[in-house]
């Protein structure tokens, strides 16, 4: 695929016009222009530093906060989360095992079991959900824990 050379001008009215759609990170739209177009980097900076000054340049801490709240409200977990915002270009918070997290996981959970008690389930399909529970960027100290309690508590 052939790419385009873009002006200065050009490239601020492509930079505008991704943020008119939705919020970007600065590394977001380098990457999405960088798929079709050439352009200087201090092109890309100057267009961004006058984008900045209009004022449309979202603030990258509230949208790092932003997507830490709504993947927490999906049910993932700290990794997962933090390698979602690293890839975004945002700057990664201190996540830690807190409550937050064990109450995600904890609704995580409840969405598998649906109706029926962990008691119920086989050594088999409990590691499987163990498994399913990591790779959605839980840490094993919280899985373990949720287990734990919900193997004490339910019947």
């Amino acid at each position: 695929m052939e790419k385009y050379p873009l002006t200065l001008q050009q490239l601020k009215n492509k930079v505008l016009r991704l943020l008119t759609k939705r919020d970007h990170t600065v590394l977001e739209m380098k990457r999405k222009l960088k798929q079709y177009y050439l352009f200087n980097t201090s092109d890309f900076e100057a267009a961004i530093e006058w984008v900045k000054n209009l004022g449309y340049l979202p603030n990258e801490a509230a949208m790092a906060t932003k997507w830490t709240q709504n993947l927490r409200s999906q049910g993932r977990g700290r990794r997962f989360i933090q390698g979602k915002l690293k890839a975004k270009g945002l700057k990664v918070e201190n996540l830690k095992d807190d409550e937050e997290e064990l109450a995600a996981a904890r609704i995580f959970l409840q969405k598998k079991l649906k109706n029926n008690s962990l008691k119920e389930l086989s050594f088999k399909d409990k590691q499987a959900l163990m498994r399913k529970l990591t790779t959605r960027g839980f840490s094993v100290s919280v899985v373990r824990d949720l287990f734990r309690t919900y193997e004490g508590s339910r019947s």
